[in-house]
């Protein structure tokens, strides 16, 4: 009885995953925000305003929930949360990426703060050309986030 009960439930969980033609799919809008896990929330936070020009949005809960709200732009935030006692990840391929429209500014800011940024071959101190011929970069926060740097901005100036 109990078999029976487990395949019933079983067939009636995979059949609401069948896709429905006379549903459609909730179409992709933007962004809204991404979040981070990190040790020190302040000294974070000054590091994005810092490097990025980032402002502090406010909280809308009560008593900020131990999280700063960061304006990325465009109506997208940056949510960093404190608290974080596990080292990070240590891959390329997790991270984020900002999109600028002079990469050569942005690695003169880096040299100027003593921040170390590579290809993603882990080439120290080399921007890479992607084969669709944006630039990019890579580097870590201080609690170890990868953050990858391109100018496909150039793209949309002057479109």
């Amino acid at each position: 009885m109990r078999k029976a009960i487990g395949v019933a439930t079983l067939f009636l969980l995979l059949a609401g995953c069948v896709t429905r033609p006379d549903v459609r799919k909730p179409a992709f809008s933007q962004l809204d925000h991404i979040a981070i896990h990190v040790a020190d929330i302040k000294s974070s936070a000054a590091f994005y305003e810092g490097v990025f020009g980032l402002r502090e949005l406010k909280n809308p809960f009560p008593g900020g929930g131990g999280v700063i709200w960061l304006d990325v732009g465009n109506g997208v935030a940056m949510h960093i949360f404190g608290g974080r006692t596990s080292k990070v990840t240590d891959e390329r391929e997790r991270h984020f990426a900002v999109t600028v429209a002079d990469l050569s500014q942005v690695t003169e800011f880096l040299a100027s703060r003593g921040i170390a940024w590579q290809n993603f071959d882990g080439v120290a101190g080399e921007v890479q050309t992607r084969p669709d011929g944006i630039q990019q970069l890579f580097f870590r926060d201080p609690d170890g986030y990868w953050v990858e740097v391109n100018d496909a901005l150039k793209r949309s100036v002057g479109r």
